[in-house]
C-alpha cells in the first residue's frame, strides 16, 4: 500500500507469509489467498495439459479447465513471465515446453 502528503511517501509492505496479513491485504476486494490457490490450480491444470499434449491450443486448455479463453490467456502470460513455461515454434505449430526446475515434484506437492 503506498501513501503521501506533501513532504512524505510511505509504502507499507505486507507480509504474506503471516495469516493475519493475508486477510488484511486484499486485491480488489479479493483475498489474496483464494486468488493464489486458484492459480496454483490452474498451473497444475496447464502443467497436465502441457504434459499430456504439448501442442495443446489455449481454446482446448479453457475447454477442459472451463473457463474462458482469455483467462487462459492470463495464465498462460503469468506462468510464461515467471519463466515456468515457454512457447516454442510458431503459434501454430509450436509446442509448449515446461521449464520449472521443480516440475517434476510438482504434482506430489500440490495435490
Amino acid at each position: 500500500m503506498f501513501s503521501s502528503n506533501a513532504s512524505e511517501f510511505h509504502v507499507t509492505l505486507w507480509n504474506l507469509n503471516y495469516e493475519h496479513s493475508l486477510k488484511e491485504f486484499t486485491k480488489g476486494g479479493k483475498d489474496v489467498t483464494k486468488e493464489r490457490k486458484e492459480f496454483l490450480k490452474a498451473r497444475r491444470k496447464v502443467y497436465r495439459y502441457i504434459s499430456e499434449k504439448p501442442n495443446i491450443t489455449t481454446v482446448e486448455m479453457a475447454e477442459r479447465m472451463g473457463v474462458s479463453k482469455r483467462q487462459v490467456l492470463k495464465y498462460i502470460k503469468r506462468l510464461t513471465d515467471m519463466n515456468l513455461i515457454v512457447r516454442e515454434g510458431s503459434r501454430r505449430v509450436g509446442i509448449w515446453r515446461i521449464i520449472d526446475e521443480d516440475y517434476n515434484s510438482f504434482f506430489e506437492t500440490n495435490k
